[in-house]
């Protein structure tokens, strides 16, 4: 049991995805790469291309989804009572409050310093779900005529990620089925979608042996009044807890224990004599619950709403869209007990409402906070300071010299690194060191973090313990970009750089991690993408990695083509929203290039209202059809302004529909082979005719060469979502398909003109 060192709680009543179909993306853009030289087009003054989707703040999400953990174990009398109030179980009554903590948090890091957090929060889970899943890839979705064994569910599936997005676009209405009798041009674009695709991302974080994030801090334990015997219950729930935790997490963590008090069936003072028992027993982490057992709706007086759930991992997403789905189809049928919808609206008393923040609250400020502070102050000493003097760095270098000499199996590795389990013993330095510098990145001290993870990149690498070394790696490059100090060419081009290669080589070689992989190389380029100078440009060039590593699906790699779009169009010289006369940023032509490429995916996977708005905002550049030097990208954005239905009233007509259908089937088709520009009108003219209002387009000559290129030879790069780069035996190819398609794109910037010819 832990010792009483917190306040006394006041009783007031206050699989690896595989890589899509080829036939995805090739289309005419293959046949204008060549030819991407381009005069510049005078813009329009007064407008500007929608941005919203830069408006997400990475560094909010990151503090968000990186906070302490705490398993909910509740007896069944405890869960019993939140059942007649409308819920689920305790735990689901208790979730949407960790959301965020009333008032401020104050913590001190090892200077001595006082913090204050204003918006701490803390996020609550089911003891087994969350350690049933301790592998990447792995789906538990519930299936058609069975119960949900729980209602949290870990994510790290990067199916049900691509699912989840597909399933929000359909609900949207983004597919051309979906146009008729609907302003097609009412889309909002795919900002929203990269949003939740992120936030789903980086929720119900996976238990992992090379990272201590997801495992728990604290965990909460509740009984209520109603319980015959509550001190031997509190004790089984306490062992069964620790029963279900996986050898390498660490089982001394806080306990903290809550008695729910029933106001309608139960003495006041029954329960407090009670309470002061717990204590007695158990220290001072105890609260007192004060709850009325009655359920309330909209209508009655004085009640509030309970916040909806924000953060859900994918699995979670498509369980709860399914079970909802099920029980409104069902609801007449099944039995009483079946017919809970979890997305309904639940509401609380308002003096219950406020006892639910209070517990909350009291938990983290008295008892979590606290703890937590005690473990970085306790570790840093012990741990991690010696390691910093001379002696500890003479210690270290002896232990790589000499440590093979120790072990009868050399292959096994080095110190305490257990190769059967993949993992390091909870009371090993290196164990406690990683738990360190999570506890300091969770309370958001980014410096002491960084410094650990400095320390444990280098210890995992000699153990050859590559998960851990990776996610020692990733979390690196994180918290750097976290401190508030500036960030060069040179720590860019010496630090992260080859930090997060080693990361992706050993996530993805390795170790098998598609999830971890790509966690790690978006939020790497989400902070550069807020990173002023030419972080930007970096920050798209890790996307474009992204989509070269095959861990994408469609509608992922759609979302990551548009996103190197936005972090081109928000470059240097961004002003505030009113000052602005026309587009913010340095690279407007190639933001126009990578729209034109977006709604070329959006087209092929038939997301047209999505494919329109990146349309639309590539027109802003490419609008000038008077241009001859754009004879070769306007034969692709005639086709698709005919694929999207873009026509002066902005709606599309059945005769439209169908023929727009038709379309799309052929330019599938047509991915057997680049079509040069000659090759893609011919195709025009042999397909389907237009609809009414659309110019074929026609063109007589072939597309002259760029300067320094002989003029019989026309150079095609491949389209960003058609080449197989890795599983072609040609390893010599350095140079990848985005970063082609970039280069290119790269010469109207730098130029401002079309080449000559």
């Amino acid at each position: 049991m832990e010792a009483a060192s917190a306040s006394t709680a006041q009783g007031a009543r206050s699989p690896r995805l595989t890589r899509p179909p080829n036939n995805a993306s090739q289309s005419s853009l293959t046949s204008f790469t060549s030819y991407f030289g381009a005069t510049s087009h005078v813009r329009d003054q007064h407008t500007m291309p929608s941005t919203s989707s830069a408006d997400l703040d990475p560094i909010s999400l990151i503090q968000k989804s990186f906070v302490p953990h705490i398993p909910v174990v509740a007896s069944d009398d405890a869960n019993e009572l939140a059942q007649r109030k409308g819920f689920h179980s305790f735990f689901d009554m208790l979730r949407p409050f960790g959301q965020k903590v009333e008032g401020k948090v104050s913590v001190r890091d090892t200077n001595g310093q006082l913090n204050t957090i204003s918006d701490f929060n803390v996020n609550f889970t089911e003891l087994g779900p969350a350690f049933d899943m301790l592998h990447y890839g792995q789906s538990d979705l519930d299936r058609p005529g069975t119960r949900p064994k729980a209602q949290y569910m870990p994510g790290g599936d990067l199916v049900a990620l691509e699912r989840q997005i597909e399933a929000e676009m359909t609900r949207a209405g983004e597919s051309i089925e979906q146009f008729e009798g609907q302003d097609a041009s009412a889309s909002t674009g795919s900002s929203q979608y990269y949003a939740s695709f992120i936030q789903s991302l980086l929720s119900g974080l996976l238990t992992s042996p090379h990272e201590t994030f997801a495992h728990p801090v604290a965990s909460c334990i509740a009984i209520s009044s109603h319980n015959d015997t509550p001190i031997q219950t509190l004790v089984a729930l306490y062992k069964s807890g620790s029963e279900k935790l996986p050898s390498f997490v660490d089982k001394e963590f806080l306990r903290y224990y809550v008695l729910v008090h029933d106001e309608d069936e139960h003495s006041l003072d029954d329960s407090l004599q009670l309470f002061e028992k717990m204590k007695r027993s158990f220290g001072n982490h105890c609260h007192m619950l004060r709850l009325s057992s009655s359920k309330v709706t909209r209508e009655n007086p004085q009640v509030s709403l309970v916040p909806a759930i924000e953060r859900r991992s994918a699995p979670e997403h498509l369980r709860n869209k399914w079970q909802s789905g099920r029980n409104n189809s069902f609801i007449n049928n099944a039995p009483q007990e079946d017919t809970t919808i979890i997305d309904q609206d639940h509401f609380l008393p308002d003096v219950d409402f406020a006892a639910m923040q209070a517990l909350v609250r009291d938990m983290t400020v008295s008892s979590i906070a606290p703890y937590m502070e005690r473990c970085i102050f306790h570790w840093n000493d012990q741990v991690a300071g010696p390691r910093r003097g001379l002696a500890g760095r003479f210690f270290k270098a002896g232990r790589s010299i000499f440590g093979a000499s120790r072990t009868a199996t050399p292959a096994t590795g080095n110190g305490n690194y257990d190769s059967q389990t993949s993992s390091y013993p909870p009371t090993t330095p290196e164990a406690q060191l990683r738990r360190l510098a999570d506890f300091a990145f969770m309370l958001r001290d980014w410096k002491l973090a960084n410094n650990v993870y400095d320390m444990l990149r280098k210890d995992y690498s000699n153990d050859k313990a590559w998960r851990h070394h990776a996610g020692a790696q990733e979390m690196y490059i994180i918290s750097l970009l976290l401190i508030n100090q500036p960030i060069t060419t040179k720590v860019r081009v010496d630090t992260i750089d080859p930090t997060l290669d080693a990361a992706m080589y050993s996530y993805l070689s390795r170790c098998s991690s598609p999830y971890s992989a790509l966690r790690a190389i978006l939020l790497t380029a989400e902070l550069l993408r807020i990173r002023p100078h030419g972080a930007k440009d970096d920050a798209a060039r890790y996307i474009m990695r992204a989509m070269d590593s095959q861990i994408c699906g469609e509608m992922t790699r759609a979302l990551l083509v548009e996103r190197v779009a936005t972090c081109f169009a928000t470059g240097e010289g961004a002003v505030p929203f009113a000052a602005r006369t026309h587009w913010s940023g340095s690279r407007q032509r190639k933001a126009a290039f990578w729209r034109i490429l977006a709604a070329e995916h959006w087209s092929t996977i038939g997301k047209y209202r999505l494919a329109r708005v990146a349309l639309e905002e590539a027109l802003m550049v490419y609008g000038n059809t008077e241009l001859q030097s754009w004879v070769a990208i306007q034969g692709t954005i005639k086709m698709l302004k005919t694929e999207t239905g873009l026509t002066s009233e902005f709606l599309l007509t059945p005769a439209q529909a169908e023929v727009t259908a038709r379309n799309s089937a052929a330019r599938k088709e047509k991915v057997k082979s680049p079509l040069s520009v000659e090759q893609d009108s011919a195709a025009l003219d042999d397909g389907d005719a237009l609809p009414e209002g659309m110019e074929k387009v026609e063109i007589d000559s072939p597309v002259p060469a760029l300067q320094g290129e002989p003029a019989s030879e026309s150079k095609h790069v491949p389209s960003a979502a058609n080449v197989e780069m890795h599983n072609s035996p040609a390893k010599e190819q350095t140079i990848s398909e985005t970063e082609a398609l970039a280069e290119v794109a790269s010469k109207s910037d730098e130029h401002g003109a079309a080449p000559s010819i």
